[in-house]
């Protein structure tokens, strides 16, 4: 995962493991791109990844993206508390 993370996201970008198979992205100076855009871009990557033979195993991934907006300032707290609830919302709509 951390390869595809790389492969990914900018060297400007923070990337970090926040615990078990959690990670969060910072994503900086991204004026004019949507957080959709990085998350496709994510699981092109993945997908990319599960296509190479000779796996025996595949990733799959639930995400959940919040951007702040410059003109409504917000805490980092509550940006990952956003992306958090709607990481699980993904989550929850893929057992459906």
């Amino acid at each position: 995962m951390a390869l595809i993370l790389r492969e990914t996201f900018r060297a400007s970008d923070i990337v970090a493991r926040i615990g078990g198979d959690e990670f969060a992205i910072l994503a900086v100076d991204t004026t004019g791109i949507y957080p959709d855009v990085m998350m496709t871009r994510l699981q092109n990557q993945i997908d990319t990844h599960n296509r190479k033979g000779g796996r025996r195993y595949t990733i799959s991934i639930s995400m959940g993206a919040a951007y702040c907006d410059p003109e409504n300032p917000c805490s980092l707290d509550d940006l990952m508390s956003r992306a958090d609830t709607l990481m699980y919302e993904q989550k929850r709509r893929k057992k459906l």
